[in-house]
């Protein structure tokens, strides 16, 4: 009984810690955001808000933004608020949406951990990595060494949390959803349908794919592949569930085709429309050194990963997440579009899906590896050690973005 108090009194001081560090970034973002919008035209606290709140207001943008579910929740709160207030505050909510879905499912991955041990000190860590998931960045270079001339931080490097642009933030709460529900659906899915699991799951990659559909591309194409792996190694023998799986994707292809049938619609005259392979090249107009780009975005998870590569095949959640990484580099690496947009690198979002959910899962692993002992002590201190800088740089990145600097 002791313990069950103990455990209970752990839970609520944790789920008190962790309201207050959500409240706290919930702040942070409103003001951040409503700085955007603020001050656009200025030079000051750049973004891409600017097309946003035009999209919001009826007004024409000069972008065409085929995906309106970010748009349609801005203008009804801003029914309640002027237009840049409503921006800032549905910004700030969905992230902190992102934050408790992160948390509740870490929990439930932890509960074994949370009945034994420092009960309390293992709850507050996991709460506190979350925060840092969520405020890591790409790594900065004290020295301010360049990739590309200047002090570029942002550019052709990237990062999991793209503070200077809202529809990404939007679609990330739906993103998660729709991650977790699926990887819990993959350990079972060849053996019987959770209905109520394929149900969440299809409309929560539904509702990503109406916010922005970047996660999507890279999602479903790493679903893809893992599903056809187990079909072939199971001989087809799991056809059936493999079909019934497939379905849940139905709504989000029709979606896909509604928001991008002009990309492969016929194009005027000397126009080119429609995706194209290329080999590094878009990227390389942003970034000479594009190997130190992905070490600098991934230091973390890299280091992660070679702790954990001989066990990676028995980790169904943790394998996924690799091939979700490694689907999003290829796509990024490998595919363009065609016409205007082709330097407008749009692949790159998809990528820092890739970057944040690799961290995401990363982060997570090193963790119950470390509660529960089952790996060697240097090696979870290498792992953590490898974490702390690129939440140093996320952090310094913030505040400079927070005073006004070019997020570049």
């Amino acid at each position: 009984m002791n313990n069950f108090k103990k455990e209970q009194t752990a839970k609520r001081i944790d789920y008190f810690f962790f309201t207050m560090l959500t409240i706290g970034m919930f702040v942070v973002m409103f003001f951040l955001t409503l700085k955007q919008a603020t001050n656009v035209g200025t030079g000051a606290y750049h973004s891409d808000i600017l097309a946003y709140m035009q999209e919001v207001l009826g007004e024409e943008s000069g972008y065409p933004f085929p995906y309106r579910l970010f748009f349609w929740m801005v203008r009804a709160v801003s029914l309640a608020m002027p237009v840049e207030q409503a921006m800032a505050f549905t910004v700030a909510i969905l992230n902190a949406v992102s934050m408790v879905l992160v948390k509740y499912y870490f929990d439930l991955y932890e509960d074994v951990s949370f009945h034994e041990g420092n009960v309390l000190l293992r709850r507050l860590s996991l709460s506190a990595l979350i925060l840092g998931i969520f405020t890591s960045s790409m790594l900065i270079n004290p020295l301010r060494m360049s990739l590309k001339g200047g002090e570029q931080y942002y550019l052709g490097v990237f990062t999991g949390n793209p503070w200077h642009n809202q529809t990404y933030l939007a679609t990330r709460p739906f993103a998660i959803l729709a991650f977790f529900v699926f990887i819990f659906i993959l350990k079972n899915y060849e053996y019987r349908a959770n209905v109520k699991d394929y149900i969440v799951f299809s409309v929560s990659l539904l509702l990503t794919t109406m916010t922005k559909p970047s996660f999507t591309f890279v999602f479903v194409s790493a679903a893809g592949i893992y599903m056809l792996i187990r079909l072939c190694m199971n001989s087809f023998a799991t056809f059936k569930e493999t079909v019934l799986l497939g379905l849940t994707f139905v709504p989000t292809f029709i979606e896909l085709i509604r928001q991008y049938f002009g990309v492969f619609a016929p194009a005027a005259p000397g126009e080119e429309r429609g995706i194209t392979l290329t080999f590094f090249e878009v990227w390389s107009n942003e970034c000479t050194n594009i190997p130190r780009a992905i070490l600098y975005a991934n230091l973390f998870s890299l280091v992660v990963l070679i702790i954990f590569i001989k066990e990676i095949l028995d980790d169904i959640p943790y394998l996924f997440t690799v091939m979700l990484f490694f689907v999003s580099l290829f796509e990024a690496a490998f595919l363009a579009e065609k016409g205007y947009r082709f330097y407008d690198f749009n692949f790159s979002w998809g990528y820092m899906h890739g970057i944040f959910f690799l961290t995401l899962m990363s982060a997570e692993k090193l963790y119950r590896a470390a509660v529960r002992e089952e790996t060697e002590k240097y090696k979870i201190v290498i792992g953590f050690l490898s974490f702390i800088p690129q939440v140093l740089s996320g952090i310094f990145y913030l505040i400079r973005i927070l005073g006004g600097a070019m997020y570049y």
